[in-house]
């Protein structure tokens, strides 16, 4: 009888063992200490359980661990996807001839350059985001050009773009948009506006579909120059619909 009892004190604990996954290796610890304690198992089977539980207890410690780093893994992989890097590089000579003696700029032969790189991400399924880094010029806000000057002088990079972009999925199509951000209005060209320009504001834009016509409507406020002789702000308002 002791010897059926002790085998089965030993197959309950090993159903204990295999089927308290969620148990906490202390509560199973105890039980083995009430099966010895009563007799159930010898010291020598106590002892084997014991480690037997220690193995178990490390394993599952282990591929705790493994499904974190795995989960973090997949969450920078999924923003990563949903990343994306933009860049170029244009190299440009120009042969400026001016024909006007009266000009007071004169012929131009200059070697130039135009490097950018940008950074666009989604956020989450209503946010995106952008920033583009370009070389230019403060003095001249309409080009990214760099010229090949003054014996090897370093080139300066520039904030080309720095904005967000809301587009809440309760009204599809729309899009409010903040910061330095790409032209939001319909552009003919560069008759009016530059396309090197990018201003700097809030926006909205909306597209939507009228008798089979695509109907596109923009309007912003765009800073213009912050704190004028102590006046405020200058502001350019524009709304447009095409």
């Amino acid at each position: 009888m002791r010897l059926v009892s002790t085998l089965t004190g030993v197959s309950l604990t090993g159903m204990m063992l295999a089927l308290s996954a969620p148990a906490s290796a202390a509560v199973d610890a105890k039980l083995l200490e009430m099966l010895r304690a009563n007799g159930s198992i010898n010291q020598a089977q106590y002892t084997e359980l014991q480690g037997d539980l220690a193995k178990e207890t490390k394993e599952k410690a282990d591929q705790k661990a493994q499904s974190e780093r795995m989960s973090s893994f997949e969450q920078k992989v999924a923003w990563a996807a949903k990343t994306q890097i933009k860049g170029d590089v244009r190299l440009r000579y120009e042969d400026v001839n001016v024909d006007d003696p009266n000009s007071s700029s004169g012929n131009q032969d200059r070697q130039r350059v135009r490097a950018r790189v940008g950074f666009y991400s989604e956020i989450n399924p209503q946010v995106d985001a952008g920033v583009r880094i370009a070389t230019g010029s403060s003095a001249d806000r309409r080009s990214t050009n760099q010229s090949f000057d003054n014996y090897f002088d370093k080139k300066s990079l520039w904030v080309d773009l720095a904005y967000l972009d809301w587009h809440p999925t309760a009204v599809p199509n729309l899009h409010l948009i903040g910061g330095k951000m790409p032209q939001p209005w319909v552009s003919m060209g560069d008759i009016i506006w530059d396309s090197d320009i990018n201003p700097e504001g809030v926006a909205a834009t909306y597209k939507a579909d009228l008798g089979g016509a695509e109907v596109f409507a923009s309007a912003g406020q765009y800073t213009l120059k912050d704190n004028v002789d102590g006046d405020g702000v200058q502001y350019k308002h524009d709304a447009q619909v095409y």
